[in-house]
């Protein structure tokens, strides 16, 4: 079989996938010709992600966990969103059964992650940009979240990050009455302030 740092003779043809315009090889033969080092995973700088430097490569991105979830679609892939400075990165990959307690626990995390990254998002119309990691063996948590999940910043405090016109996403905690709930766990709150969230 082929492995990592194969050096590969390929034939076949290509095909442009829509409506991401993603052009892919479609190999009918692969002859391996020699062999390479393993590749080493490039570290990702915020930076340069919109410019291409990072297209299908392998990287690894390092940051704080915002959210955690599995594709409403499609229950089989788990999605890690990492702040990587002021972008948003998305880390998926196939999971196990029962993951929802192991996605929760990475939220306010701080983790690590390998895979391979790409500006083609699919029809997944995320808010940033995705890496495609093998496993859960691909992440590892370089600090915990905290025990409590109540310790973090009050959501009246918020600030707007006027650069980007948009809410940093993460953990916020707030009081207040409710004043509707619908589905399970989704409710609204009347804040001290009087605001509703």
């Amino acid at each position: 079989g082929v492995e990592p740092g194969d050096i590969v003779r390929a034939k076949g043809f290509t095909k442009r996938y829509f409506p991401t315009g993603f052009i892919a090889a479609m190999a009918d033969s692969i002859e391996v010709t020699g062999h390479g080092a393993y590749p080493q995973p490039v570290l990702m700088d915020h930076a340069f992600i919109r410019t291409g430097k990072y297209n299908n490569r392998l990287v690894k991105i390092k940051g704080p966990v915002r959210d955690a979830f599995h594709d409403e679609i499609d229950s089989n892939w788990n999605y890690v969103q990492i702040q990587c400075g002021t972008e948003s990165v998305y880390v998926c990959f196939i999971g196990t059964e029962n993951d929802d307690t192991r996605l929760q626990s990475l939220i306010d995390s701080e983790v690590s992650a390998i895979g391979l990254y790409t500006q083609h998002r699919g029809v997944r119309q995320f808010i940033g940009f995705t890496v495609y990691a093998d496993n859960w063996e691909s992440i590892s948590v370089t600090r915990p979240a905290p025990k409590n999940p109540f310790d973090a910043p009050e959501l009246d405090k918020v600030q707007t990050d006027q650069s980007h016109g948009f809410i940093n996403l993460k953990r916020h905690r707030t009081a207040g009455r409710v004043i509707a709930v619908w589905h399970e766990g989704h409710m609204l709150l009347r804040t001290r302030n009087r605001a509703v969230v």
